[in-house]
């Protein structure tokens, strides 16, 4: 089961709701990881926060889950039914992997998103949350990502969040030459939107991270100049473009920077925010002079010019599609394992019983004899089990135990129990 809200569900302020769930993601895991939920992984990304989670029963997993999200984040169940959306078997896997190949991305084809899911992936089976069911569905999902990505062109000229980002400040100041820009937080998305706005010909560019270490490595990068976050207030006048990323919990550009920022500049200022939570308030967008846009603000930004990739993106979703049905026959079969191992068991069984009593008869063979006709008669029996294994692993779940019946009228099975 995945339940989850991105971009497709609800707006940022919304999505920045469920952030608690990461930063409180020790007392999800110890509430969640028990008799209803077995495996756990929890993925969160600019745009999506959604849980992973395997059990027995979907109800009680989506009641656990929902029961939760309301403790820690301090919402009712209304908002959860209204605002996240829950898969469930083989809508699950489909999802996964659609996120994982950046299907389900505001800009398709977007190179980030595979390595957000492989870094989830790997906390949580470093945790030991994740089992057999969650760590073959996740390695599925890497192994369909790579798929789409060779296989189509989606991601041919590939755009991110923080190239949407710099393409919006073009599209509003034109000519990005003669104009100062701000970036603030130097982890990923600021790189990209440092390396972008170089690319795109920005004039004077400044850095700021609350790590002066790195804004100076990213901004030796990018030709541009560093400070520390401790001086946005004496800088910020200076930049008529800010693109802001940080990782804060708290808004950082409030109305009151801005109105005293704006007390001494009289030119325009661009304000864009590209992290979840938002580093800039809202309000900020009242305040004259400021022209504020989020993330969501970025979609439109995304036009005809990707007409192409979204072509590409249709053959992906056959791709998609295939692999899910690999990944619902593989867990299909384990329902019926115990049956094959059974079936397997007492042929063996046989097999064995046969060879020693025909070996005892014949004195006269030599051990390499002996040995060729054990390889002959378990390669007979390997002959013999391959139909039967294949029909009782690709059984639809409701044929399974006509099946079973069928077999134990037959032979004298017994089943092993689901431990062994």
């Amino acid at each position: 089961m995945i339940l989850g809200v991105s971009h497709r569900s609800a707006p940022v302020e919304i999505r920045e709701q469920l952030i608690t769930l990461f930063h409180e993601r020790e007392t999800l895991l110890v509430r969640l990881h028990g008799e209803v939920i077995q495996e756990l992984a929890l993925l969160n990304t600019c745009n999506r926060v959604e849980i992973v989670a395997a059990g027995d029963d979907p109800h009680a997993m989506l009641a656990a889950l929902t029961d939760a999200i309301c403790s820690l984040c301090g919402v009712q169940p209304s908002w959860v039914h209204a605002y996240m959306r829950s898969y469930v078997d083989r809508d699950a896997f489909v999802h996964l992997f659609r996120v994982a190949s950046s299907l389900e991305s505001i800009v398709v084809g977007e190179p980030q998103i595979l390595g957000q899911v492989k870094q989830a992936f790997q906390e949580f089976f470093g945790l030991r949350l994740t089992g057999p069911l969650l760590n073959r569905a996740f390695h599925r999902a890497f192994f369909t990502a790579k798929r789409v990505r060779t296989e189509t062109g989606i991601a041919e000229n590939a755009v991110s969040v923080s190239y949407a980002a710099v393409q919006l400040a073009r599209q509003e100041l034109v000519d990005l030459n003669d104009v100062t820009v701000m970036v603030v937080g130097a982890g990923k998305m600021g790189v990209l939107a440092a390396k972008h706005l170089r690319q795109a010909g920005a004039g004077r560019m400044i850095v700021l991270n609350r790590d002066p270490s790195r804004a100076q490595s990213l901004a030796d990068e990018v030709e541009g100049e560093a400070a520390p976050l401790s001086s946005l207030e004496a800088l910020l006048g200076e930049a008529d473009v800010v693109i802001s990323s940080t990782g804060a919990s708290q808004f950082i550009f409030t109305p009151t920077l801005m109105q005293r920022v704006r007390q001494h500049r009289h030119a325009p200022q661009l304000l864009i925010d590209i992290a979840v939570p938002r580093d800039i308030d809202p309000s900020c967008a009242q305040i004259e002079g400021v022209h504020l846009y989020d993330v969501d603000d970025l979609e439109r930004v995304i036009d005809s010019s990707l007409d192409y990739r979204r072509g590409e993106a249709r053959r992906a979703e056959h791709i998609v599609q295939h692999e899910a049905n690999l990944m619902e026959s593989w867990l299909r079969s384990l329902d019926a394992i115990p049956r094959v191992i059974a079936l397997r068991t007492h042929f063996q069984s046989v097999l064995e019983e046969e060879l020693a009593r025909h070996v005892e008869n014949q004195p006269q063979w030599t051990e390499t004899e002996g040995e060729l006709v054990r390889k002959f008669s378990q390669s007979l029996i390997n002959k013999l089990l391959h139909h039967p294994t294949v029909a009782l692993r690709d059984a639809e779940e409701e044929a399974l135990p006509a099946l079973s019946d069928a077999l134990n009228a037959f032979f004298p099975l017994n089943e092993p129990e689901d431990d062994e």
